[in-house]
């Protein structure tokens, strides 16, 4: 789900089977298109928005696990009512970043060949070209994944 069709496309390049524009259907009534009336078992949310953390939980059927993988800011309330909580059985998982098992897992799947991140990576950058490279990143326009390398690096 994303607001960029050019990411979009992107995903269905990499494996999606299906991508939600939320500017322009109803996230919610496409998950249960998707998914024989249902809403989703697993949600992972990856902004720092409130809109999007409700967006997020709005998607969950009732028992899912959702995922918030980005903070708030610090100053931010997140108003949720805890009653709908109670009775939807929705787990929630808040976690930054991965411990050394996932990271692992994913280590031995892009050794094995299972998956292809060479074609995410859409940018690469000196270490000179920092700031232009972080631009590009908080712009998420037509990027995926934007890595630095130090062997790019033009010494002056």
């Amino acid at each position: 789900m994303d607001l960029n069709e050019w990411r979009l496309q992107q995903g269905l390049k990499h494996g999606a089977t299906h991508i939600i524009n939320p500017g322009k259907v109803d996230p919610i009534e496409k998950v249960k298109n998707i998914n024989d009336g249902r809403l989703a078992d697993a949600v992972f949310v990856a902004v720092p928005s409130i809109k999007v953390w409700d967006q997020g939980l709005a998607l969950c059927e009732k028992g899912a696990t959702i995922h918030f993988g980005t903070p708030l800011n610090p100053d931010i309330q997140w108003p949720v009512n805890p009653n709908k909580l109670w009775f939807s059985e929705i787990k929630m998982n808040f976690t930054y970043s991965t411990t050394h098992i996932e990271t692992q897992a994913v280590l031995d799947m892009i050794a094995a060949g299972r998956l292809d991140v060479e074609s995410m990576i859409t940018h690469r950058y000196g270490l000179n070209q920092v700031p232009e490279a972080i631009k590009l990143y908080k712009a998420a326009g037509e990027s995926l994944k934007p890595v630095i390398l130090p062997s790019l690096t033009k010494v002056k």
